[in-house]
Formats: structure tokens, sequence, C-alpha cells
């Protein structure tokens, strides 16, 4: 049985895993690769909320005051970590809780359109000016974790 601290590894290291898989997978262009519209457009949502989806998990270990209290912080697996970091962190903040050109931050478009059904989804949406805000400082933020055997999700940083 893994004790408390590796499975709070293993949460970080799954989510840092699944961010930079959608982002391999685009890169290859596996939804390029299809040829049936309707599996392309399928594959394409697919890929985009998930990596919302991690984005936002990712945000919420990262950053101190989002998620909830009982969420896994970074701080649970590297105590000194975030004062080590603290201006990626803020970059990383600062871009989440920052309004796009639409007037509502990334967090804000998070919150309101993935896994809740309301009024505000309209079906499908665009979640192409969120990713494309939210990558590169999320992307900086993994880059400064340890390299080594806590972390070896971070071997997927070279491919994307």
């Amino acid at each position: 049985m893994k004790d408390e601290f590796q499975n709070l590894l293993d949460v970080v290291n799954y989510e840092i895993e699944m961010f930079l898989g959608t982002q391999i997978l685009r890169k290859h262009k596996v939804v390029a690769g299809i040829s049936d519209k309707t599996m392309q457009l399928f594959l394409n949502n697919a890929l985009s909320e998930s990596q919302i989806l991690h984005i936002r998990v990712l945000a919420e270990i990262f950053l101190l005051n989002v998620g909830r209290k009982t969420d896994v912080k970074i701080d649970n697996v590297l105590p000194t970590w975030r004062q080590e970091n603290a201006s990626i962190i803020q970059e990383l903040e600062d871009i989440y809780k920052t309004p796009l050109d639409t007037g509502m931050s990334p967090k804000d478009y998070i919150d309101k359109r993935i896994a809740h059904a309301t009024p505000n989804c309209r079906g499908r949406f665009n979640w192409s000016p969120v990713i494309q805000k939210m990558n590169s400082p999320l992307v900086n933020v993994i880059w400064a974790l340890p390299n080594d055997i806590r972390f070896p999700s971070l071997m997927f940083l070279n491919l994307i």
C-alpha cells in the first residue's frame, strides 16, 4: 500500500502527464490524421476539454487561493517550492485571473463552462484562447519542478 505522500505525488504527476499528453497528441497532428470530419471534431473537442480540465486542476494545485481546502497543493509535496518559484507562480495566477479580450478570465471561463451543464455553455465552445493563454505559464511552472524520480511525467516536456 502506498503511503499518503506518494499518493499526493502520483496525483500531481498524473495531472502533469495528462496536460502534456494532450499537447503531444496535438503536436503529432492526431486529429488531422483522421479522415472523417465528424471524428476529427469529436477528437478535437475531447482533447480541448481534457486539456482545459487538467489546466484547471494544475492551477488549483499550484495556486494557493483557488480550489478547495481539501485539494492537493504543491506545498503538500514540495514545502519550499512555492517560495522558491514565486515569480512564475505569480505569472500563472495573473494570467489565470486576468480577463481575456472577451472580458472573462481563463478561470471564469473554465469555472462556468467545464463540468457544468448551464445555459452559459451554449453547446460547443472554442477553448483555443484559454488554452493559448494558459499553456505557456503552466509549462513554465512545470519546467521549474525538480526533474527527478518524484515526477516521471516531466520526461514528456521534451515532446511538446
